[in-house]
C-alpha cells in the first residue's frame, strides 16, 4: 500500500491479477520484452428492452441489481455455440441513461417512472471462437517497464450473429413479453463485456507462451497461471465459476 517492498517465501507461486497485469508478470519473468500475444474475448452487445407489463416505484424496489435471469440460445442456424443472454431489471444505471437520450427536463417526472417501469436490458455475448481475438504486443517502457498494446475489431460475421441472435429475441417478443429497442442497440468494442483471456492458453504439448495443463508458462516449473489466461477458449456463459474450477485443479 505505502509502495515498500516485501519478500515472501513459499515452495509455489499461483499467479491471478487479472489478464493484462498476469501477462506483464508473466513476460517481465520470462524475459519477454518483446512479444505478442492473442488475447481472446466474447463479442458482446446491450439491448433495451420495453415490457408489455408495467411495474411501479421500480427505483425503490430492493432488488439487487445483478442479472436476474440467464437465457442460453441454442440456434445451429445462427451459430454452432451458444449465445448467452442476461437480463437486468431497474438500476440507477438506467434512469441516468433514460435522461441522456431524453434530456430530463424535456421528460416528466411522471413519463420517466412509467418508462422506467418497463425498462429491462440483456447484455449478450457469443463465443470466442466467432472472433479473431485482441493483438497483445509487448514492448519495453522506461516507467512502466513493460508496455502492453491492444488492437483488435470485431469482426462482421460476428456482428451478422449478434443481429441474428437479436433478431431471434424480437420475433419471440410476445412469448418473452417485451420488445427490443432496436434503434438503442450497442455493439460492444473488442474486450467490452469485460469477458476475457486464453493468452497463455494451455496445451498438453505447450509451445512459445502456451502453458501446460498445470498453467505453467515457459522454464517455470512452480509457477502457475490460475486465472482465465490458461484457459483455452473463452464459452459464451460467464467465466468465474469455469476459472475457479480450474485453478482449484491446479
Amino acid at each position: 500500500i505505502d509502495g515498500t517492498s516485501r519478500m515472501f517465501e513459499g515452495s509455489r507461486a499461483f499467479i491471478a491479477c487479472g489478464i493484462l497485469s498476469t501477462a506483464k508478470i508473466v513476460l517481465r519473468s520470462l524475459g519477454k520484452t518483446h512479444a505478442v500475444l492473442n488475447m481472446k474475448y466474447q463479442p458482446y452487445f446491450l439491448l433495451p428492452l420495453l415490457t408489455f407489463a408495467r411495474h411501479s416505484n421500480v427505483a425503490a424496489e430492493r432488488l439487487h441489481t445483478l442479472s436476474q435471469i440467464f437465457i442460453e440460445l441454442l440456434d445451429p442456424g445462427i451459430s454452432r455455440y451458444a449465445a448467452h443472454l442476461q437480463l437486468y431489471t431497474y438500476n440507477d444505471f438506467f434512469k441516468q441513461r433514460l435522461r441522456q437520450m431524453f434530456f430530463s427536463p424535456w421528460l416528466g417526472s411522471r413519463a420517466e417512472d412509467a418508462l422506467l417501469g418497463r425498462l429491462v436490458a440483456i447484455q449478450g455475448f457469443l463465443h470466442s471462437a466467432e472472433a479473431d481475438g485482441i493483438s497483445v504486443v509487448a514492448s519495453p517502457d522506461a516507467e512502466l517497464g513493460l508496455r502492453l498494446q491492444l488492437r483488435g475489431r470485431v469482426p462482421f460475421a460476428a456482428k451478422k450473429k449478434m443481429a441474428l441472435t437479436i433478431g431471434k429475441l424480437l420475433a419471440h417478443a410476445r412469448r418473452i413479453g417485451a420488445f427490443p429497442l432496436l434503434p438503442f442497440v450497442e455493439f460492444g468494442r473488442p474486450g467490452e463485456g469485460n469477458h476475457i483471456g486464453s493468452t497463455f492458453p494451455m496445451a498438453a504439448h505447450p509451445e512459445g507462451l502456451e502453458s501446460d495443463v498445470l498453467g505453467r508458462v515457459g522454464r517455470f516449473r512452480r509457477a502457475h497461471v490460475v486465472d482465465a489466461s490458461v484457459l483455452t477458449s473463452l464459452p459464451a456463459t460467464t467465466l468465474s465459476y469455469t476459472s475457479m474450477a480450474n485453478a482449484h485443479r491446479i
